[in-house]
């Protein structure tokens, strides 16, 4: 069945948004040249799942669709509705076999290039490396193209927080602050991010011989505004636990609920 972008605008999903218990949010990609479009990739038992979100409007744009499951693949990029797929030989090969151009809105696939690998992606065209040449190819056809005179501006912002590990010393300034907060034993690593009116602190504690992962919001005196747990029983930190898009916090939570808060 074909969707449109445009008849799904007015479809509204709530706060946090819940991909069910069955799934798990795999990752999460931005379509850089539409405003506000963030693409939730889910997993279940080896499939792929993708749903296309205006999370300024809180609307679905494209409900969730499944990719071939005889796919071995990774979402390289996504530009103007194009999503961009490396293929792999195999689920242990992680040698790229070709790269797939497919039609999110009317769900097609629009080219393959095989034994290729993916570069970037424009709104119009793309960059490959095949036969070990650089390769400008026309996003819709394929075809091969020049490299554009100039790129274009990308009409979502992205900023993502600053990782400090347990040895740098900005941990520790973050560290005795929290304890001010009575927020003990912070290890590991944590994610920071401030602006003049709110600064987010992304931090793990230890629990049980694992970690529970936590993500708090402060105004600029100091004044806990939120805080969530994001993940717990972990065996190890990560980075990126969350990011600013246009003005909005965007994080995860049990791999399940994805929250969009908006910034002061």
């Amino acid at each position: 069945m074909v969707f449109s972008l445009f008849e799904n605008r007015k479809k509204k999903f709530q706060i946090p948004y819940d991909v069910g218990e069955k799934k798990q949010i795999w990752k999460l990609h931005i379509d850089f040249f539409q405003p506000n479009h963030l693409i939730v990739e889910t997993r279940k038992n080896g499939e792929i799942f993708c749903t296309v979100l205006d999370i300024q409007n809180q609307t679905i744009l494209q409900p969730e669709f499944a990719l071939p499951t005889d796919w071995y693949c990774s979402i390289s990029q996504i530009a103007n509705h194009v999503m961009f797929i490396t293929r792999y030989e195999g689920t242990h090969n992680p040698i790229a076999a070709s790269i797939i151009a497919f039609d999110i809105e009317n769900q097609k696939i629009l080219w393959e290039k095989l034994k290729a690998h993916f570069v970037e992606a424009q709104p119009e065209v793309v960059c490959i490396i095949q036969n070990e040449a650089i390769s400008w190819l026309e996003t819709k056809s394929g075809k091969t193209t020049h490299k554009p005179s100039q790129f274009s501006q990308k009409k979502t912002r992205v900023i993502l927080p600053q990782h400090y590990l347990q040895s740098d010393e900005y941990f520790t300034w973050i560290k005795d602050f929290l304890k001010t907060k009575c927020i003990e034993d912070i290890v590991g690593a944590i994610d920071y991010w401030e602006d003049s009116h709110t600064f987010l602190i992304s931090y793990y504690q230890p629990y049980n011989q694992q970690l529970t992962n936590y993500l708090s919001a402060f105004d600029k005196h100091g004044n806990e505004l939120w805080s969530y747990l994001l993940q717990a029983n972990l065996k190890g930190i990560s980075d990126e636990t969350f990011f600013i898009m246009n003005q909005n916090v965007i994080f995860v939570q049990n791999k399940r609920f994805l929250y969009v808060k908006k910034l002061p």
